[in-house]
């Protein structure tokens, strides 16, 4: 019986889940590092898709900037937008809680990069 115990039991710390929104981010993270326009595309629509409800990005705001970018199939611009979001992020305090809760609680609604109103979703995938 210790023996089948023992041969199951972890060898090895077992990694906290990781919420949909921060995969999100870091898949967006990697397309942008490894210049896959098409995946940082994508992972920028799963960010918009998975948002919490009600929630936005104002027009000219880093993540807006970034899709905007990403439209326009500039990715030298893309990457500057993501590094100063998440430059800004790091500059912004915990919750109370302790918790960091930057990503996970991601806009829902960007502004369009045609300039249209706040609030207004930009369609990345097209």
């Amino acid at each position: 019986m210790i023996a089948s115990l023992a041969s199951t039991r972890s060898t090895g710390p077992v990694a906290a889940p990781v919420s949909p929104q921060r995969q999100n981010f870091a898949d967006l993270g990697k397309a942008l590092r490894s210049g896959d326009l098409d995946a940082a595309k994508q992972a920028y629509a799963n960010v918009v898709r998975d948002a919490r409800e009600g929630a936005t990005w104002p027009k000219g705001s880093n993540f807006a900037d970034l899709g905007k970018a990403l439209v326009q199939g500039d990715l030298g611009a893309a990457r500057t937008a993501f590094a100063s979001m998440v430059k800004s992020r790091l500059e912004q305090p915990l919750a109370k809680d302790g918790s960091d809760r930057t990503l996970d609680n991601a806009a829902a609604s960007v502004p369009s990069s045609s300039g249209g109103d706040s609030g207004s979703v930009l369609n990345v995938v097209a």
